[in-house]
């Protein structure tokens, strides 16, 4: 089964077993550490017999804008890591699958999932952060470009990926 929710829609069961999938994927300890925007993020799942194998978040660039603005103390310095276009677009974050079911496609699928909702949203093209090969490579299948390259607060060298729709 695949849900598709804005954030706040989410009951508590599902919250719970999404954020500690999160939170194991990304190895954080707080959950305002996944950037999850109450009422502006979607939140696609595909759960299977009560699991939830794997996930992948949405918040719109105008959502996005207005997140970092009440969250970073200066904004400007981080304009370089994302995509702000004249155009609208969306940022596609936290692509997760559980441990047990990687290697099956489950991450092109949600990736799949992610541009199909960006498209029926009318959204002219989408960006992305990626921290790891395996990320590189579903994204780049996906016509995602790399745009800028940034070291992370963990030191982690991240790419910034876009693809217009």
């Amino acid at each position: 089964m695949i849900k598709i929710n804005l954030w706040k829609n989410i009951n508590h069961t599902d919250e719970e077993k999404l954020i500690k999938l999160l939170k194991k994927s990304f190895n954080v300890n707080r959950n305002e550490e996944l950037n999850l925007v109450k009422n502006k993020t979607y939140i696609v799942s595909i759960i299977i017999n009560g699991i939830l194998l794997g996930t992948i978040s949405l918040i719109s660039n105008d959502d996005l804008i207005k997140y970092l603005k009440t969250n970073t103390k200066n904004v400007e310095s981080i304009m370089g890591t994302y995509s702000f276009k004249a155009s609208p677009g969306i940022y596609i974050y936290n692509l997760s699958v559980n441990e047990k079911f990687r290697n099956n496609g489950l991450a092109q699928k949600l990736v799949n999932i992610a541009i199909y909702i960006a498209k029926l949203k009318k959204f002219n093209y989408c960006h992305t952060h990626c921290e790891n090969e395996t990320s590189q490579y579903i994204f780049k299948k996906k016509m995602f470009n790399v745009e800028n390259n940034f070291n992370n607060k963990k030191n982690q060298n991240v790419k910034l990926m876009t693809s217009w729709l």
